[in-house]
């Protein structure tokens, strides 16, 4: 059995996935590969799943992807939804991911954005930039404003 694991690849994997302690000492450990994705109306955060046939018996053949937290494997419903770790915290310690509408201040003036995957590079997407291949890596600006996560885009979809 095969399964593709979001930014790595692991084989003959079967006792493993069903161990909710492993996934979580994993999870802790790898933190920079989870995503979060909408999974029967509830967001999830975890690891993103594909796996290219049925490896267990919890596992709906409905929907290709999954997502694997230390409560279980749950089938992503909304794959739009699927947004990836950028590997920053907000000012909440909470994980900046894409899709989400952040609230940028450095000193008394703020500005309200949306982080977008473009080209390799989490990027910060104002309303002043229309080329989202113009807009600002969120590694350039991230250590002299202060970032607070608002929402997400799909968070109207569920």
């Amino acid at each position: 059995m095969h399964m593709k694991l979001y930014g790595m690849m692991m084989t003959g994997v079967r006792n493993p996935i069903s161990n909710n302690s492993l996934i979580y000492i994993i999870m802790k450990e790898s933190d920079k590969f989870l995503c979060k994705a909408i999974c029967d109306g509830v967001w999830k955060t975890g690891f993103l799943v594909e796996f290219d046939k049925t490896p267990l018996k919890e596992f709906n053949q409905l929907y290709k992807f999954q997502l694997i937290t230390p409560d279980g494997i749950f089938p992503v419903t909304n794959v739009n939804s699927i947004c990836g770790n950028s590997c920053f915290l907000d000012k909440n310690e909470k994980y900046i991911f894409d899709g989400d509408i952040v609230v940028m201040t450095k000193d008394n003036a703020s500005l309200t954005a949306e982080i977008v995957y473009y080209n390799g590079a989490y990027r910060v997407k104002d309303e002043f930039t229309s080329n989202i291949a113009n807009c600002v890596p969120l590694h350039e600006v991230y250590y002299e404003r202060e970032f607070e996560v608002i929402k997400n885009i799909h968070d109207d979809e569920y």
